[in-house]
């Protein structure tokens, strides 16, 4: 027994895993499920989350505790990768074990009706949607109750979009595409309090609020995907990878840039900016809704180019009325005097926005699909 654990600890590149724990979550994925009945996107979600706590794929953290979900760290620091980090890492194997077998029969229904590819995508965005909610709540509960331990809370595990799942599930199961879920999920929720007291209450509830949201929203059928207004979104937060986000990185847009000096990309590049997060958090919150409203039905390519050219006019329509501002004499006008009425900068997406909701607000909308 003791050649055994050993060999499992080599297996394991060095990171404690009980070979029971390891042993069990094997019988669950060969014997009672079969790997052959095992679909692809369930069985490389387990894999990858394996994988991970076994440290057999490197990783750029040495502990839990450095991507763990904390609204301290995510929105003054912008470590927006933590939203998902947090979420495929577990503390020890027991909790990987639990999560694992939890996830696995929720998985393999909704994967079985869904089909693996939507599947993936309905994986994906409930992991945003669980870690967004848990950053929300933490910062609604620490500003309710005056207390700071909510937002400082780290959460580790795969646990919040177990119960999102677990919402789809009984929707599912009972047939019951309602805006709210199946009661038993929040009966589960409430039974994990008293049995699991140290459990992250937080983050549970975080899933429920997401996979609620996510039935809502989509009545339960997998969305299509947006990938303009994602992009777009993403940018907004500076979610993009450092490569692109340093493209973005600009001065801001002003008549003299783009009229005198010819600077045009500053049309499409200032808006891009925020003047805080919680701007940011309104620039992306309402591409997203444009996306999933319009792009579905327009199409990608006729919704990015009706974003372009929307967002291309506001910045010239603003270059050409400073300019026309500039020669007039008056003492002050937003702040600055006539003289300098060419050179005031200008950043942020809500003028865009603004354009791109009354250009597109006649078009067709998209049903939920």
């Amino acid at each position: 027994m003791e050649y055994v654990t050993w060999l499992a600890s080599i297996l394991v590149g060095g990171r404690h895993i009980g070979i029971w724990a390891l042993g069990l979550l094997a019988y669950h994925l060969l014997y009672q499920v079969g790997l052959r009945s095992l679909p692809l996107v369930t069985g490389l979600t387990i894999a990858l989350q394996t994988a991970v706590f076994a440290r057999w794929l490197p990783v750029p953290w040495r502990s839990p505790r450095e991507v763990c979900l904390s609204a301290r760290h995510i929105v003054p620091h912008r470590q927006w990768r933590r939203l998902l980090l947090a979420q495929v890492e577990h503390v020890d194997d027991w909790h990987l074990y639990n999560n694992m077998v939890s996830f696995l029969w929720k998985a393999i229904l909704l994967e079985s009706e869904m089909g693996s590819t939507k599947f993936a995508y309905v994986l994906a965005l409930l992991l945003v949607l669980t870690g967004a909610i848990h950053v929300v709540l933490a910062f609604f509960l620490s500003w309710s109750s005056g207390n700071s331990r909510y937002i400082n809370q780290c959460s580790i595990g795969f646990s919040g979009v177990i119960f999102a799942l677990k919402v789809l599930k009984n929707v599912e199961w009972f047939k019951q595409a309602h805006p709210f879920p199946a009661w038993f999920a929040w009966y589960e929720l409430l039974e994990t309090m008293i049995l699991a007291p140290q459990s992250s209450f937080m983050g549970h509830l975080s899933g429920l609020l997401a996979g609620a949201a996510y039935v809502y929203l989509f009545h339960c059928k997998p969305p299509s995907f947006a990938p303009v207004s994602a992009l777009i979104s993403a940018a907004f937060i500076r979610a993009l990878p450092s490569s692109l986000d340093a493209m973005i990185q600009s001065p801001c847009l002003s008549a003299d840039s783009a009229l005198n000096r010819g600077d045009w990309k500053l049309l499409f590049m200032s808006p891009l900016h925020s003047h805080n997060d919680l701007h940011a958090a309104y620039a992306f919150l309402t591409m997203m809704f444009l996306g999933y409203r319009y792009e579905l039905s327009m199409g990608s390519v006729r919704f990015a180019l009706r974003v372009l050219s929307m967002t291309a006019t506001t910045g010239l329509l603003y270059c050409w009325l400073a300019r026309k501002l500039a020669e007039f004499d008056f003492p002050r006008f937003d702040g600055v005097y006539s003289y300098e009425m060419q050179h005031k900068c200008f950043t942020g997406a809500t003028a865009a926005i603004l354009a791109i909701k009354v250009r597109i607000g006649r078009e067709p909308v998209a049903e939920a699909v």
